[in-house]
């Protein structure tokens, strides 16, 4: 697996505190990962 640094906004960063965690992942890691794969995946699905 790669490992990257990344920068989110601030705006970013309160939207996973109140609203992600605990729902997607406990982890600021584990949710960024998660809503990244959710949201690649949704983009992927021919259902839109």
């Amino acid at each position: 697996m790669r490992r990257a640094l990344v920068s989110l906004p601030d705006g970013a960063w309160n939207i996973i505190d109140t609203d992600l965690k605990g729902q997607i992942d406990d982890g600021d890691s584990e949710v960024i990962r998660n809503f990244n794969f959710l949201s690649n995946r949704k983009r992927a699905s021919p259902h839109r």
